[in-house]
């Protein structure tokens, strides 16, 4: 009985195989190394390169931070500081405003040409610019000169009220000599050969056109203050060369030759106030 059984199981187990279909494990390819058989880790290297025992230093020191910041450009052009400069005096000689401002204290005023002749009327300042300009245009080096020539323009001009005639108003006599038409001409002529034809030359006020047109001559010479009190100093330079940088005429403080100048070279008359303002501009300007 008990082996009848046991025969069913073992039947029982076959079909039951046979129906799974259990595969047999794999076989391990033999190109394969074994795994290890111990399983203690693998022995520390002999010698180990040691580790630091301080950190890299910190640099010693940091370059400074700059201690001003470099200054802005300003985006403007700076202003001037001072009026800009008259021709360089060189050998050349110049007066000062100080100078002037002794002979016509009252012009040494800003407010001098108040209620004066508009457009003709000059301070001591205008006047010594233009003043300084005209003896370096026309190389003035004697003091005897330059004292003739202010002098002689002081009273033309009534104190350099006028670049005009005022009395009786004579068509194109005018600058601060008050030179007569047929010299501002020539005046003209030198300063602005292109704009003045030679036919104006002999203009004579016979009637309004020539009248204009004299004016218009005199306009040229007078629009700038610089050669309106140059025309003395043209004049001596240019009509009158026996006086100019003569060691025999004009001599340094010598009222005679300034008489004999006006009179003779210059045709004007002689008089009281034309010896009193030559004193006063002599005792002015230093020697």
């Amino acid at each position: 009985m008990k082996l009848t059984i046991v025969l069913g199981l073992l039947v029982a187990v076959t079909q039951v195989g046979a129906k799974c279909n259990v595969r047999p494990p794999p076989v391990v390819p033999s190109s394969i190394a074994p795994a290890p058989t111990s399983t203690d880790s693998p022995p520390n290297p002999t010698s180990v390169a040691p580790k630091p025992t301080s950190a890299a230093p910190e640099p010693t020191s940091v370059a400074p931070e700059p201690t001003s910041a470099a200054p802005e450009l300003s985006s403007q052009p700076p202003k001037p500081t001072s009026a800009p400069p008259t021709p360089p005096a060189g050998n050349y000689y110049t007066i000062d405003r100080l100078e002037l401002n002794k002979i016509i204290p009252e012009a040494a005023a800003s407010s001098y040409c108040d209620g004066k002749a508009a457009g003709e009327c000059a301070n001591n300042a205008i006047a010594t610019d233009a003043i300084n300009k005209a003896l370096a245009t026309y190389k003035i080096t004697r003091r005897s000169e330059a004292v003739a020539i202010i002098a002689l323009q002081i009273l033309e001009s009534d104190y350099w009220k006028y670049n005009t005639n005022q009395y009786p108003g004579r068509p194109g006599q005018g600058t601060r000599a008050m030179l007569m038409y047929p010299f501002v001409y020539e005046y003209a002529k030198s300063l602005f050969p292109a704009k003045v034809q030679d036919s104006w030359a002999k203009l004579t006020p016979i009637d309004d056109a020539s009248k204009t047109q004299m004016n218009s001559v005199r306009a040229l010479v007078i629009a700038d203050e610089a050669t309106s009190f140059g025309a003395g100093f043209w004049y001596l330079t240019t009509k009158t060369t026996g006086y100019y940088n003569n060691a025999n005429a004009l001599r340094d403080g010598n009222l005679d030759d300034f008489k004999a100048y006006c009179v003779s070279a210059v045709g004007a008359e002689w008089s009281p106030a034309r010896s009193s303002i030559w004193t006063a501009v002599d005792a002015a300007i230093p020697k």
